[in-house]
């Protein structure tokens, strides 16, 4: 699995989980392959998950409920360790109920989870809007891979005249979706292939991609290939910006500490067997240091990632 600095690694003793089979190890299962993906989808999933548990826990003291707690958010943690947007929503509804009363724990652990996926919705609309502002008529601007929340942005402005480059994001082709998602909405779009991100970058006004994890020292971990987009966009002179809720914020972990990044299937690429002799790499993510980062767009307006610490207050 992927692991992002010393601070995501799990190294919680708590008990195992005692719900085998129910909705958080099916949840964890179906991060695990892919089957839900992007940190905000993960993290709602995770949400959802634990509410759905929490009916279900039997327990004869509040701690004994808390630790359980802890259990199935561990298991959906581990299944992804580098969206610190799942651990922070789920340590924040666990901290929450820690305040409750002991009266009808799983219920309120529900109703509460319930909650909170509609603050992530008025977020994420706050997020667009602020965004959105940020668009000017005539803009060419890049992005890459396939981002909800960059789409929303760009889908929510499309009365402006823009146009969008998107670049291919080979080897997964993400960037064909985001390309089709935008001609449907009926912005203008140029398809343009991973090489020549140096050719079209002397075009564009701004970069907006999207984001899996902030670090603590400001340091994007996003897409591979977000990196070069970024240090093209420095040498050009264009304003990179990365798009995060406040909650992919993980101040546990920084640049210098970043340890793997998880490798995807080599065949996504070339089967191993056809080029025999030699290793295949296929990272999923990049980090791109603060030093190239224009701003952070965050539900909390615009923030320079070096001031990301200060700037604002997690849930």
């Amino acid at each position: 699995m992927v692991k992002i600095g010393r601070g995501r690694r799990i190294r919680s003793k708590i008990k195992k989980p005692s719900l085998k089979g129910k909705e958080p190890e099916r949840t964890a299962k179906a991060i695990s392959l892919k089957k839900i993906q992007g940190a905000r989808e993960i993290a709602k999933a995770g949400i959802k998950a634990l509410g759905e548990a929490a009916k279900n826990i039997k327990y004869s003291h509040k701690k004994e409920f808390l630790l359980e707690l802890e259990s199935i958010k561990k298991t959906l943690v581990t299944a992804s360790p580098t969206t610190p947007m799942l651990n922070n929503a789920l340590s924040f509804i666990i901290k929450e109920v820690d305040q409750h009363g002991e009266d009808n724990m799983p219920r309120y652990t529900y109703l509460l989870t319930g909650n909170y996926l509609k603050e992530l919705e008025l977020d994420i609309n706050k997020l667009i809007r602020t965004g959105s502002e940020h668009i000017e008529k005539g803009d060419v601007i890049i992005t890459n891979y396939h981002s909800d929340a960059v789409l929303e942005i760009l889908k929510n402005v499309k009365d402006k005249k823009f146009s969008v480059i998107v670049i291919e994001s080979n080897p997964s082709k993400k960037g064909l979706i985001m390309s089709k998602e935008l001609i449907k909405a009926g912005v203008d779009v140029v398809f343009c292939n991973n090489s020549a991100i140096g050719v079209v970058m002397e075009k564009a006004t701004k970069v907006i991609v999207g984001s899996q994890a902030i670090l603590s020292d400001g340091s994007l971990v996003n897409k591979a290939g977000t990196l070069p987009l970024a240090m093209a966009a420095k040498k050009f002179r264009v304003p990179f910006y990365a798009v995060a809720e406040t909650l992919k914020f993980d101040s546990s972990a920084t640049l210098g500490k970043a340890e793997t990044i998880e490798e995807m299937d080599p065949d996504e690429i070339i089967k191993p067997k056809k080029l025999k002799g030699a290793k295949i790499m296929n990272p999923a993510f990049d980090i791109t240091p603060e030093e190239y980062i224009y701003r952070l767009i965050t539900e909390k307006g615009i923030i320079k990632p070096e001031v990301l610490k200060t700037a604002f207050r997690l849930k």
